[in-house]
């Protein structure tokens, strides 16, 4: 689950210090593959997985149609649409298996997964569209709904009550992410027109501030010590900064000697993990703490890799290049392993839990298929 969160009223400058792990040379001998299949249809992949072992991901069914799924128990389920032969979207699942996300509906379209059902969740008065991104381990689920003004605004939905967040000022806003404590991060547009990153407590949404005021701001992150991750820049040119708030100081985490940098995850110790590019143009995964950036290299042979996720034993999975093809990786002790394929010409490892199981997608050996996967131990 991934969150975001509050003020700025310092800039620290960081001193970036790289160093790099060693190589992979061989797949790490205590993981097997699974092969979760799909829908129905030739294309699936997982991005998110739960402590209880709970996978959800999308899939395409036999008839074509774009499905959200989950993985429990060795079974894949349809999670089902709102419409019939409408779309589904899943974006978030707690420690419970309740899963958030949008699908296609006459009006809503934010909606919750529980006991094989699936519910819309609505929108605020008069609206005719609205998302869910988050769910926390209490069921307080954020996203964001239109209304009768035509504006869009974040949601929190609990008890059955969807609440209007408000903006920082300008038209439109979204929450992106809830921690266990009720802290929501999201963006807002400010009445200058910019995009900000706010945070949501105690009924007060809080502009966390800027370290340049000419860029864009948005969230990706927020645990639960309340320290806020996100990244800034010129979206249009494609410039990237990564940040990183806590108690009012708004850190810029450095690069690897390039220009751009992006952030993916952060876990309870404050371990960051993204993709960054080098003196040289490549562009490597980095574990980012105590102010500390570290390369995190690439398969031999290749120039480019990123880590997407990271659990709190500071396992880290994503991809590298080998010169040829990208193959999922997982990081740990200082060292880099590339994970078993199903035999196709591509891995990506999306997420790992506290437990070390990693799920992601493969291609299939054979045709042009691509499954949703789950390594295990």
């Amino acid at each position: 689950m991934k969150q975001t969160a509050n003020k700025l009223t310092l800039v620290v400058v960081l001193v970036l210090i790289l160093t790099t792990f060693q190589p992979a040379h061989a797949l790490h001998q205590g993981y097997s593959v699974i092969d979760l299949g799909t829908l129905g249809g030739p294309f699936g992949y997982a991005f998110a997985n739960n402590n209880r072992g709970d996978v959800i991901g999308t899939s395409v069914t036999a008839e074509e149609i774009s499905h959200s799924f989950i993985w429990r128990n060795g079974t894949m389920t349809d999670l089902g649409s709102l419409t019939e032969n409408g779309e589904t979207e899943a974006r978030g699942i707690n420690n419970r298996g309740q899963v958030v996300g949008y699908s296609s509906a006459d009006a809503g379209g934010a909606f919750l997964w529980e006991n094989d059902t699936i519910t819309n969740l609505g929108t605020f008065p008069s609206g005719t569209i609205s998302w869910a991104n988050d769910i926390n381990e209490n069921g307080v689920i954020v996203g964001a709904s239109d209304s009768a003004s035509g504006e869009v605004h974040a949601f929190m939905f609990s008890r059955g009550t969807m609440t209007d967040l408000g903006t920082l000022g300008g038209a439109n806003s979204d929450a992106m992410a809830i921690n266990n404590k009720g802290q929501i991060v999201g963006t807002s547009e400010t009445a200058t027109g910019a995009n900000h990153v706010f945070l949501w407590q105690k009924g007060v949404m809080i502009d966390i501030g800027t370290l340049d005021e000419s860029s864009d701001y948005f969230p990706v992150a927020i645990n639960n010590k309340g320290q806020i991750l996100g990244y800034y820049g010129d979206t249009h040119a494609g410039s990237s900064h990564a940040f990183i708030w806590y108690k009012g100081v708004m850190k810029d985490l450095g690069s690897l000697g390039g220009d751009f940098t992006h952030p993916e995850d952060i876990n309870e110790k404050g371990q960051i993990v993204g993709g960054s590019t080098t003196a040289t143009g490549e562009h490597h995964a980095f574990l980012w703490e105590r102010g500390v950036m570290t390369d995190l290299g690439t398969l031999p042979g290749g120039s480019h890799s990123a880590a997407i996720d990271i659990n709190e034993r500071g396992q880290i999975v994503g991809q590298s290049d080998d010169g040829i093809i990208s193959m999922a990786v997982l990081w740990q002790k200082n060292k880099m392993f590339q994970l078993d394929t199903l035999g196709g010409s591509f891995t990506s490892a999306n997420s790992i839990n506290d437990h070390g199981q990693i799920a992601g997608q493969g291609g299939v050996e054979g045709n042009q298929e691509s499954h949703a996967v789950v390594w295990t131990k």
